[in-house]
């Protein structure tokens, strides 16, 4: 009903919400078709890669602690992290340690991992605009510059470089974008 009305229409959502997508399709009358997002105003990455469990039943929690124990395996296999730190974290997973677990998250925030990821999550959220295949109108992307400097990484990393042919039209305007403004 807000979308019938000449009105703008402010949504505040979660990273989490914004890249699985929320089909709000209004109708645009200056291309005729139907959108949903024209701006965008990326305020903050995912903070914890690493989270505490809470679920209530046990084998949820076994559940979460396998889930993560997996992605701390994948760090230690890819370099991330030392044989040692992966050791270190094993236990404060299982007994789902808030604060072993901040600290994890703090090593994870300067990982190539982290990087992807975060890229990707954007990748995502802009990609919610374009997901029709059509023209997208005018639209606006701000991001904070903790994303801008994030993306900035993941731009000079081979996984975006030999990738690029694959990125959404409006997500290499966005790179692009950031690199012009860097110069």
């Amino acid at each position: 009903a807000a979308f019938e009305t000449d009105r703008n229409v402010l949504i505040l959502t979660q990273t989490e919400t914004a890249k699985n997508g929320i089909n709000l399709d209004f109708f645009l009358p200056e291309l005729n078709n139907q959108m949903d997002l024209t701006c965008l105003y990326i305020i903050e990455p995912k903070h914890f890669f690493f989270a505490e469990s809470g679920k209530k039943n046990t084998e949820e929690q076994m559940a979460h602690a396998g889930k993560q124990l997996r992605d701390l395996e994948k760090l230690m296999r890819a370099g991330e992290i030392s044989r040692q730190q992966h050791k270190q974290y094993i236990l404060p997973i299982m007994e789902n340690n808030k604060q072993s677990l901040s600290v994890l998250n703090k090593l994870y925030s300067f990982s190539t991992d982290y990087i992807k990821n975060i890229a990707a999550d954007i990748q995502q959220e802009v990609g919610r605009i374009e997901r029709a295949w059509v023209k997208v109108p005018k639209v606006e992307i701000h991001l904070s510059s903790n994303i801008e400097k994030t993306l900035i990484k993941f731009i000079s990393m081979p996984v975006y470089t030999n990738n690029k042919q694959l990125i959404s039209n409006l997500n290499k305007q966005l790179f692009e974008k950031i690199l012009e403004l860097q110069k």
